[in-house]
């Protein structure tokens, strides 16, 4: 059985505390567990995305997974980009951009400007059907017809503004 790492409304791990990764996730007041998102974009100012089996939801996401107990957001993103794609990214290849919440996850955004061929990539089948990159106007059109996972939608918001802000794209 896997299980997740707890997390306090401060986003401070619980010492100790875990919870069976179920499909429901059931978290008490002030606990919270956490996901994590990356974000990969190339010279063309395309976002690589997956498209999830029809058994996980069948939509269009960016890489990323459930933080296990006692691992970390930067650990698990590598990680989980290592496991779905077969892309080795070390620590100094991705940038912490900021953190949504809900009211019981924390979900950490990274991300990335690195040239790859998906010919080259190395699908968890179980996780990942396929995988392509998308411009800013075709996620927004798999925004508006709910192709787009929903919770992945406030992370892609908040990359665009660090990306504007930080003058990585105008």
């Amino acid at each position: 059985m896997e299980y997740l790492q707890l997390f306090d409304n401060n986003k401070n791990e619980i010492s100790g505390g875990k919870i069976a990764r179920n499909k429901k996730l059931e978290v008490t007041p002030g606990e919270h567990f956490m996901i994590v998102l990356i974000f990969i974009e190339n010279k063309d100012h395309k976002f690589l995305l997956q498209k999830t089996p029809i058994c996980k939801d069948g939509k269009i996401a960016s890489t990323g997974g459930h933080v296990s107990f006692g691992d970390d957001s930067l650990h698990t993103i590598l990680k989980e980009t290592r496991e779905e794609l077969g892309i080795q990214l070390t620590s100094n290849d991705v940038t912490f951009i900021d953190s949504v919440s809900t009211s019981k996850a924390f979900c950490d955004i990274y991300y990335t400007d690195k040239e790859m061929n998906t010919g080259d990539m190395t699908l968890q089948k179980s996780e990942v059907e396929s995988v392509a990159w998308y411009s800013e106007a075709e996620i927004r059109k798999l925004i508006a017809r709910n192709r787009f996972r929903e919770r992945n939608i406030e992370p892609f918001e908040k990359v665009l503004k660090w990306r504007k802000e930080k003058l990585l794209y105008t």
